[in-house]
């Protein structure tokens, strides 16, 4: 391992180049790009949800920041025969991402950065047929943001089928759509996408495409992203494309520190609801659609 490799991979590296990216965004900028970039426990959680590899990897990694989580997967995993396609939009997290790549380099290791929007690449090539061999993993935490109804953006997914109303589901069901048969994606988003009207699209996209493997449900709204005083539910969930639906591992921690992890298998029937009027029980919300009971589900069954 190269010393500069060695140095990405020390404990704490990784959040020293986040927090240091992070104090030069510009607020607004940040807010524009849905920006919100990963701690190095939950880089690190993630990249170990993968199955053991064998073979050679070609990674995805979709608005990428400072490359946290590419990082994560190549000290876990290492980084011969594995080929990294990163994509980040922002010209001052563009080069950090370099400088975590180049950290990297070897005969064995190729990374690309590709600093133009993802969204219309993905597309370009899902309809041009470029699509290549696909990826064997993606890792990703997209932005986050509410994609207007008028807006470019809207009209490139509509091309490939993809209906959604938000970047993050936009990144999740293009990076669905570039993987081989078997690839294996893990992400980092919020949970709206898991019950109302205006994800069942998605909902749909991603069930009929991909197997749910893995979820793990944060207990507080802030400790994914404390950094940024983000007030948003998150979970981690993992996706396998073309398999067979099998059951479903559900986590929980209280933190990001993930000491006091719980982890319970269930039937995608337990989590899932197939019909249109889900309630959660206890509550007087009714929530149309599918994915309604999984947070009420695990967390009754693991805290009783």
């Amino acid at each position: 391992m190269r010393q500069a490799e060695t140095a990405v991979a020390q404990p704490g590296a990784l959040d020293q180049v986040r927090l240091a990216a992070n104090r030069q965004l510009n607020p607004e900028r940040k807010a524009e790009l849905g920006q919100f970039m990963t701690p190095e426990s939950v880089a690190n959680f993630m990249a170990g949800l993968f199955s053991q590899r064998t073979g050679s990897i070609r990674l995805l990694d979709a608005g990428a920041g400072v490359g946290s989580l590419t990082a994560a997967f190549l000290n876990r995993w290492g980084a011969d025969d594995v080929c990294a396609t990163a994509y980040e939009i922002d010209g001052k997290l563009a080069s950090y991402l370099r400088e975590t790549m180049h950290a990297y380099g070897n005969g064995k290791f190729e990374a690309t950065v590709i600093d133009r929007d993802f969204i219309q690449d993905a597309v370009y090539r899902i309809t041009m047929g470029r699509k290549g061999a696909g990826f064997t993993h993606a890792i990703l935490n997209p932005p986050y943001k509410k994609i207007n109804s008028g807006s470019e953006h809207r009209a490139l997914l509509r091309a490939v089928k993809l209906e959604t109303v938000n970047l993050y589901t936009a990144f999740v069901g293009l990076a669905i759509e570039l993987m081989a048969p078997g690839g294996e994606m893990v992400a980092i988003v919020p949970r709206s996408f898991c019950n109302g009207p205006y994800y069942k699209p998605f909902r749909e996209w991603m069930t009929a495409k991909a197997s749910v493997e893995h979820l793990h449900l944060f207990h507080s709204r802030t400790s994914a992203f404390n950094d940024d005083e983000v007030l948003q539910e998150n979970v981690i969930i993992k996706l396998v494309r073309g398999k067979k639906q099998g059951k479903v591992t559900i986590t929980t921690a209280s933190d990001i520190g993930f000491s006091d992890l719980e982890a319970h298998d269930y039937r995608f029937a337990e989590i899932v609801h197939d019909g249109d009027e889900c309630s959660r029980r206890g509550r007087t919300e009714v929530y149309p659609c599918a994915y309604s009971a999984i947070a009420w589900r695990s967390e009754r069954r693991t805290f009783g």
